[in-house]
């Protein structure tokens, strides 16, 4: 990680900018990796030894032996995903044993909160992944969430799931629900979790990750999602349940925003986004280039399957997003994605009202119709002086060099500015 002893990994567009890959780069020469906000509703995708690994929870630098991942406590842990991963990362010679840390302060995703947010999502058509992250969110803001620690104490989980579930079935009951049991709840909690979290739980998280950052040890943050989608900051109400930006970070693991010394900002040769929501850029589905950025780019969620909608990257929300998390360097993926099409464009301006402007808002985003003020000729190889081009007006047009450029799925399709 260069003279950084401490980097952080943001997505800056609506996620599946291909952060994954890139912490898993990154992490071959990190003592710590540290997720610090989301849920299993992310999907980070990296290939080891050949072979297709998508993580949901775990941290993408588990495949360097040498290093600690960490979970922090902003994020919201379903635990049999999470048993799921380290199964699969065992089969494949992964040790997590002594390796993967959770916070005890971790929430856990139990499955009256899936089945809430199953049963709201057919009723708001947000588009939510289903995986019970908005219900859990909204236990740890009402101070009522399950976290790690509370396995370890029968007596006390126990009055505390008495009182959560008086909620939650009266919430399943008007929906039409079936309600859950206190007692088999407790059990599974108790018994099976608790003898399970019991090899991962890691205490006092902030004195371990200050000092590990005051000792001069390279640590790397990852995040998940993008900065669009941050529940304040983002598309409100299309935006996922957590912040996604850079401040989530420090709130995560209570390290000071001034021993965060590098912050790379992650983005797509062209945007993406999954579900309902603005999209000023987006292409129709019926266009022939909107075709070929789904299909080559495989543009299918790693955790829903849907497919994405993709459109021209927008400049001036690259620009916004930047700017709000303090970007220091840019991470441009999949530009190999855009190899064969007959025209390539940018967008770096909008039409408001008539008129054009070239600052991107939340609060007018409804009304942005992208102007495609640029528009370069395809190329078939990156040697072509219309690639070059291409780069350059990204490079131009954003406020942070590019230092990273991925060109394939695998760790070492990179080029390093």
């Amino acid at each position: 990680m260069d003279k950084y002893n401490t980097s952080v990994v943001l997505g800056l567009r609506w996620g599946d900018e291909g952060k994954g890959k890139l912490i898993d780069w990154l992490a071959q020469d990190a003592d710590i990796v540290a997720r610090f906000q989301g849920g299993p509703n992310a999907g980070h995708t990296i290939y080891y030894q050949g072979q297709k690994l998508i993580l949901h929870l775990t941290p993408s630098g588990i495949t360097n032996p040498n290093t600690i991942c960490l979970i922090g406590p902003e994020v919201v842990l379903d635990p049999f995903i999470f048993m799921k991963e380290i199964i699969k990362l065992e089969k494949l010679g992964i040790s997590c044993q002594g390796r993967l840390l959770v916070s005890s302060q971790t929430s856990l995703i139990l499955d009256y909160h899936k089945k809430l947010d199953a049963c709201r999502d057919a009723k708001q058509g947000i588009g939510t992944t289903k995986k019970g992250i908005g219900p859990a969110y909204e236990d740890l803001t009402g101070r009522k969430s399950i976290m790690v620690s509370d396995l370890f104490q029968p007596r006390s989980l126990k009055d505390k799931l008495e009182m959560i579930l008086f909620e939650k079935n009266a919430l399943l009951k008007a929906y039409g629900q079936r309600t859950f049991d206190l007692d088999k709840i407790h059990f599974l909690l108790t018994q099976e979790l608790a003898e399970f979290f019991s090899n991962f739980v890691f205490f006092d998280v902030v004195n371990y990750i200050n000092e590990a950052a005051d000792s001069g040890k390279k640590i790397l943050f990852e995040g998940a999602q993008g900065a669009l989608l941050d529940v304040i900051q983002g598309t409100v109400p299309y935006v996922t349940s957590s912040h996604t930006i850079i401040g989530a970070l420090t709130n995560s693991f209570g390290i000071a925003p001034q021993k965060i010394k590098r912050i790379i900002g992650v983005i797509k040769a062209y945007d993406t986004r999954v579900g309902s929501g603005p999209f000023p850029t987006e292409i129709p589905t019926d266009q022939t280039a909107a075709q070929h950025l789904q299909q080559v780019g495989k543009e299918f969620g790693s955790t829903t399957g849907r497919a994405r909608r993709v459109g021209w990257l927008d400049l001036p929300s690259v620009r916004y997003t930047a700017m709000m998390n303090g970007v220091t360097e840019i991470a441009l993926t999949k530009l190999d994605v855009l190899s064969g099409l007959p025209l390539v464009k940018l967008n770096n301006s909008y039409l408001l009202n008539g008129q054009l402007i070239d600052k991107f808002s939340i609060e007018s985003i409804n009304e942005l119709q992208s102007a495609n003020s640029m528009e370069f000729a395809g190329w078939k190889n990156f040697s072509e002086k219309s690639s070059k081009r291409f780069f350059e007006a990204i490079q131009d047009n954003v406020p942070a060099p590019i230092k990273l450029v991925s060109i394939g799925p695998h760790r070492d399709d990179l080029i390093q500015f």
